[in-house]
Formats: structure tokens, C-alpha cells, sequence
């Protein structure tokens, strides 16, 4: 039985459900035109959904995440430390790719060592 991270919509239409959260919602569109609040809001949903990774827009617009350091199994197996995409959706699309590959590796979603 896999773990559940919670719905990312993109509109009204699901992307994809992950570890048992609620949904994530952001704007439909160009995320250029996003005031600055809903830029922040959309980053705090996706670094709730995904623990232990760091959520900025670039000053080009690029949505980016980065975390770890990585252990040696998950870097083996091509596991990422950044990703970046085009819009908070695509982002989201990248992390649940993520998270998977770390379920893979280590049982269990990515977490930052403290």
C-alpha cells in the first residue's frame, strides 16, 4: 500500500494524488501574471505537500525546488537535488516524480536531516 501526498489541481483538473494531504490549488494560466500574494500562496501549498524541499521563483519566472544534502543510494539511482519548471504545476509533477523515487530508496518521502 503506497502513502498518499494529497491532490495537485491545476484548474479543476487533478494532476496527481500523492500522500493522503488535501488539495494544493493554484490560478489556471501563465503564472507571469500571478500577483506576489498568489505567487506566496502557491509556494507555501507546494512546500506543505513536499516536505524538506525549498519552493522560490526565480526573477525569470522559473518555479524551483532544492533540497539535501542526498545520500549515497538516492544519488546512485538519479535522484534530483533541484528541479525547475515552467509553472507550479509542472513543479508539482516533478516533486511527486521525486517523492516516488525516495519511497523507492528509502521508504519514505525525502526528509531534511536536522
Amino acid at each position: 500500500m503506497g502513502s498518499r501526498i494529497g491532490e495537485v489541481r491545476v484548474g479543476r483538473e487533478i494532476v496527481r494524488s500523492e500522500l493522503g494531504r488535501g488539495p494544493v490549488w493554484w490560478p489556471d494560466g501563465d503564472t507571469n501574471e500571478l500577483s506576489e500574494s498568489a505567487r506566496a500562496s502557491c509556494m507555501e501549498a507546494i512546500r506543505r505537500a513536499y516536505p524538506g524541499w525549498r519552493v522560490f521563483v526565480s526573477d525569470r519566472g522559473r518555479w524551483w525546488a532544492t533540497r539535501g544534502p542526498l545520500g549515497a543510494e538516492q544519488m546512485r539511482v538519479g535522484c534530483q537535488a533541484s528541479l525547475d519548471a515552467d509553472t507550479p504545476a509542472r513543479l508539482c509533477e516533478l516533486l511527486a516524480a521525486e517523492t516516488v523515487r525516495d519511497e523507492q530508496v528509502l521508504g519514505r518521502a525525502f526528509q531534511t536531516r536536522r
